[in-house]
């Protein structure tokens, strides 16, 4: 069984989720000895996301969180069974918490690793306009996370 397989299998619910293989080439920082990213793109409810008038809401916030605890999971997952394979990665979480910030971030105020850079060259989509990852399937209403890979 090829490892794209095994990934596969870990996602729960292929209806509400995408997935994506890219390769990043020079373009993550330098101190990185990751080549390869996977990212997971998580569909948003439209009836909440259509509910959102001025600014979050309650519900909105309600499903930010439990999308992000989602994709936190799947990624965990993922990341184990890769270590069981013995490919070195490190999961990117779909939202840093402030304790979780470096001392790099916050002189530069930019994290490490970005979400739609891996996102539109992995195929999930494209950045549009209004500076949002569009995915053909889902449109923005997506979160994403995403998996750093070492080159095997």
């Amino acid at each position: 069984m090829n490892v794209e397989h095994i990934i596969e299998n870990l996602i729960p619910d292929k209806d509400t989720y995408i997935l994506g293989y890219a390769d990043m080439g020079d373009l993550l920082q330098p101190n990185h000895d990751y080549r390869y990213a996977i990212s997971i793109a998580k569909e948003l409810d439209d009836e909440i996301i259509d509910s959102i008038e001025n600014g979050p809401n309650e519900a909105y916030y309600h499903l930010y969180h439990s999308t992000n605890n989602d994709l936190n999971t799947v990624i965990n997952n993922i990341s184990s069974k890769l270590n069981e394979l013995n490919i070195e990665n490190e999961p990117v979480k779909a939202t840093i918490i402030e304790s979780e910030l470096n001392t790099d971030y916050r002189e530069e105020l930019r994290y490490h690793t970005s979400h739609k850079m891996i996102a539109t060259r992995a195929g999930l989509g494209w950045i549009g306009k209004t500076d949002l990852l569009i995915t053909t399937r889902f449109g923005p209403r997506v979160r994403l996370a995403s998996i750093l890979v070492v080159h095997q």
